[in-house]
């Protein structure tokens, strides 16, 4: 419950949407920073602390099982938490509380399984952004709030100014995104690539670690830029700022994917969920296995027919992937 979390900072604004729709919400959460406060709203800090994971539990289920107890919420819902999720499933279910679970990863671990047996329903963006199909997953899109990334001058779109923000994680290919854009460069020699985010924890801090000395020891300084973290509320001015987002995550449709479209730049992406819900660029093989020859079929495009397709594509993204829907369908799921 942090609005200024680089990464975590949109369940606040989930919250502020579900006080509207129910007289009471109590969010246990991991960690309090700044929300906005609400008469209907309590907050409790379970204090959960990166590799503490004994105590973490215990802490958490200190807070949350007198809570459940003594208050027998109408309805559960885990926000991108398995492991808290699974903590109190066998409580929820003795006590017949409703209980939903928000996964969005292509990963099977132990606790989905067990959360998919033991909970009502698991909520996901896409069909394909859960590993596991059957009657209770419940796919409602993402949420992204569209009045914070309003849709850019394309008059001005040069396809130079590649972006990529995420976190430096292995999962994402940065590596990859750094080879392909040096491929296409040998084309385009006038790309150059932002990389935004920071390392997840201090295993993947070292492969963020690597991948910086390998380009720099590759002499790509001159085209290649590395920036830490931003704040969410900073991705809009940056995003209109440069020209392509590219993207090497093969699993669930990130955030960021959905942010770029709406702001109206080209997704350059091997992700196949996106790929479903928008299109691809250029034939299907370029699409899945290359970012450069995507780089390429761009760059072959009129501006005239590069807008018209930008355009669609942010209407999908209106209509599958707003907060708005997206709060809509949850409710629908919930209650």
């Amino acid at each position: 419950m942090d609005k200024n979390d680089p990464v975590l900072s949109q369940q606040t604004q989930v919250v502020a949407r579900l006080v509207e729709h129910y007289s009471k919400v109590t969010v246990i959460t991991g960690r309090v920073g700044e929300y906005q406060k609400h008469s209907n709203l309590t907050v409790i800090d379970s204090n959960w602390v990166v590799g503490k994971n004994f105590a973490n539990a215990l802490r958490f289920l200190y807070k949350a099982i007198p809570f459940l107890i003594k208050r027998r919420p109408q309805v559960i819902f885990s926000h991108m938490t398995e492991v808290q999720s699974f903590l109190i499933s066998l409580f929820s279910n003795l006590l017949n509380i409703k209980h939903f679970l928000w996964y969005a990863h292509k990963s099977k671990s132990f606790y989905l399984q067990w959360n998919h047996i033991l909970l009502d329903g698991i909520i996901t963006s896409t069909p394909g952004s859960c590993p596991i199909s059957s009657p209770k997953i419940h796919a409602i899109g993402q949420a992204v709030d569209i009045n914070q990334f309003p849709f850019r001058n394309l008059g001005n779109l040069k396809l130079e100014k590649l972006i990529h923000i995420g976190r430096f994680d292995r999962s994402k290919n940065v590596s990859l995104i750094i080879s392909e854009v040096g491929i296409a460069r040998q084309r385009f020699p006038e790309l150059f690539l932002t990389l935004i985010g920071a390392p997840s924890n201090s295993e993947e801090k070292k492969y963020s670690e690597a991948v910086i000395i390998n380009a720099h020891n590759a002499v790509l300084d001159d085209w290649l830029n590395f920036k830490s973290s931003i704040l969410r509320s900073e991705a809009p001015k940056i995003l209109g700022q440069n020209d392509i987002f590219i993207h090497g995550y093969q699993g669930s449709i990130d955030k960021t994917l959905i942010e770029a479209t709406l702001v109206g730049l080209p997704v350059v992406t091997i992700n196949l969920e996106y790929h479903t819900e928008f299109g691809g660029w250029g034939s299907e093989d370029e699409s899945q296995n290359s970012l450069a020859k995507q780089i390429e079929y761009l760059k072959s495009l009129t501006l005239e027919r590069l807008s018209s397709e930008l355009k669609a594509r942010r209407d999908i993204a209106v209509e599958k992937h707003s907060l708005e829907k997206w709060i809509e369908k949850l409710i629908t799921v919930l209650n």
